[in-house]
C-alpha cells in the first residue's frame, strides 16, 4: 500500500481523536515543536494523546512514516481550523510587509494567517509571497532573471 496514504489514514485518525477530546490545538502546538527540533523531543513530556498515538504506531510497526502522518496532522488541523500558510522570502528583514501581507491574506479569505519568515540576501531586494497554490514573485533577482533572458532572446534572433 502506498505510505502516503496510509500516513494521512494514521494522521486523520490522531486528528479525530484530539478532536474528540477537545485537545487538538496542544497537540498540533506540541506536534509543530516536534518537526521543528526533534532532539526537543529528549526533555519533553508528550500529550497523552501524542503518547497514546505513538504506541499504536510502534506496536503497529509504522514508526517510519512518523514524520509523514505528523505533517498531516498538521495540514488537517490548519485546515479545521481555518489557517493559512503564508511564506515570506525578502532580502532583509521588513516587520511591517509581514503584516500588511497578513493583513491583506485574513481580509481576502477570512481565514487566519501563520507567517513563515525568510530572509534570503539572494533576492537582492524585493519578496517572494506565497500562500497555498498562489505565489507572487516581486524579487530584483527575479527582475534581473526577466531582464537577461530578453537579452538572450533579442540577440539569438536572425536578423
Amino acid at each position: 500500500m502506498n505510505a502516503g496514504i496510509i500516513a494521512s489514514r494514521y494522521a486523520t485518525a490522531l486528528y479525530r481523536y484530539t478532536a474528540s477530546t477537545g485537545r487538538a490545538a496542544e497537540v498540533c502546538a506540541q506536534v509543530e515543536r516536534l518537526l521543528a527540533d526533534p532532539d526537543s523531543l529528549k526533555g519533553m513530556r508528550l500529550e497523552p494523546e501524542l503518547q497514546r498515538f505513538v504506541s499504536l504506531l510502534i506496536e503497529n510497526r509504522r514508526t517510519d512514516l512518523l514524520k509523514f502522518i505528523l505533517q498531516d496532522f498538521v495540514d488537517l488541523y490548519y485546515r479545521s481550523a481555518g489557517i493559512k500558510i503564508a511564506r515570506l522570502k525578502t532580502a532583509v528583514p521588513v516587520p511591517t510587509l509581514e503584516a500588511r501581507l497578513a493583513d491583506l491574506v485574513r481580509a481576502r479569505t477570512g481565514c487566519e494567517v501563520k507567517m513563515v519568515c525568510e530572509v534570503d540576501p539572494a533576492l537582492v531586494g524585493g519578496f517572494v509571497f506565497t500562500v497555498d497554490d498562489l505565489m507572487l514573485d516581486a524579487s530584483v533577482a527575479r527582475q534581473i532573471e526577466l531582464i537577461r533572458r530578453q537579452f538572450i532572446e533579442k540577440n539569438n534572433r536572425i536578423v
